[in-house]
């Protein structure tokens, strides 16, 4: 017969204790988990190798765009009497995934250099000229296709409606490929109440300023679609115990909710023959989801790890994942 162990009450209550603070232990532990099954994470499309350099340099990981004025003839010169590439670049700019090459300084390198500074035709020979010139990595030619007025007679008030269709197309400044390719609508409304002589009691009879809000509408689509196409990309500053700090924050458009892959730079891969670089292995690390963004600096949860044992650190890159939002424009 085996021996039997018999404690004494301190004793019992003392292995008693001991249990209840290793559970607790482990109900308060990071819940943090490895990667097991489902999807694996991978870096979002849009990613370029082309990111690390400018990390190396300490160079704000952006795509470097310029502008071009929007043609559309008497469109643009009777109805729309603005800039409708003033609004495209405001909103690349609230993006975060862009550095907009200065008005003053494209406008003075087209006229020096006698490039046409709108429309169309020979996009790719403008932008590889500018790629040159100026350091852009992509320029956005755009065109308006439409522009439309209408007001409807509702009784007790009028509604007018503006309506703005424009063509963009954005070139890469390095091959003079067009990359994308998009049209886009824009619209706007506004009540006007008259009295029965025609003077008016509310809102505005003249549609200049709703011009300007359905090309703004058309044109925030089309930002996005930019958006998507380059990713929004940041660098781990600090890791501590399941909490990331990144060096992008709302300033970048940065949101709380927004989810990042995290990965590092792992083997350079050359050319067997010639020994030219080609580019890099990454080593997915983990995801992190963003709990408070600052104007520079977000913080983050860890969600979850590729392997428990290789955790996030600093120097790590960090880029967005694209949130599924909705795209008014046709991609064609």
């Amino acid at each position: 017969m085996p021996a039997q162990i018999t404690l004494s009450p301190d004793r019992s209550r003392i292995v008693w204790l001991s249990l209840v603070i290793a559970l607790l232990a482990c109900a308060t532990a990071s819940p943090v988990r490895a990667q097991k099954g489902g999807a694996a994470l991978q870096i979002p499309s849009g990613w370029s190798d082309s990111y690390f350099a400018k990390l190396d340099r300490s160079v704000a990981p952006t795509v470097s765009v310029a502008v071009m004025e929007f043609s559309g003839g008497p469109l643009v010169e009777e109805h729309l009497r603005f800039r409708m590439s003033d609004i495209l670049i405001t909103e690349l700019v609230k993006a975060g995934r862009f550095g907009v090459v200065e008005r003053d300084r494209l406008d003075a390198v087209l006229s020096e250099q006698k490039l046409q500074k709108e429309g169309l035709t020979d996009v790719s020979s403008t932008a590889l000229q500018l790629g040159k010139l100026i350091n852009a990595e992509l320029v956005v030619f755009g065109l308006v296709t439409s522009a439309t007025h209408q007001k409807v007679d509702r009784f007790a008030y009028d509604l007018m409606r503006s309506e703005v269709s424009v063509d963009i197309r954005a070139v890469d400044a390095s091959t003079g490929q067009v990359v994308i390719s998009e049209t886009a609508q824009g619209s706007a409304e506004a009540k006007v109440v008259t009295t029965a002589k025609g003077e008016v009691v509310s809102g505005r009879s003249d549609y200049d300023a709703l011009d300007v809000d359905a090309a703004r509408d058309a044109l925030e689509k089309v930002a996005v679609r930019l958006s998507e196409a380059f990713p929004l990309v940041g660098l781990v500053v600090q890791a501590d115990d399941g909490t990331v700090f990144m060096d992008a924050g709302a300033s970048r458009g940065v949101k709380v909710g927004d989810s990042f892959v995290v990965f590092r730079k792992a083997r350079e891969i050359t050319h067997p023959t010639t020994g030219e670089h080609l580019g890099w292995e990454k080593e997915v690390v983990g995801e992190v989801q963003v709990s408070s963004a600052d104007a520079r600096l977000a913080t983050a949860r860890v969600v979850r790890l590729v392997n428990a044992s290789v955790p996030i650190a600093a120097g790590d890159v960090a880029v967005a994942q694209p949130a599924a939002t909705a795209n008014g424009g046709k991609r064609r």
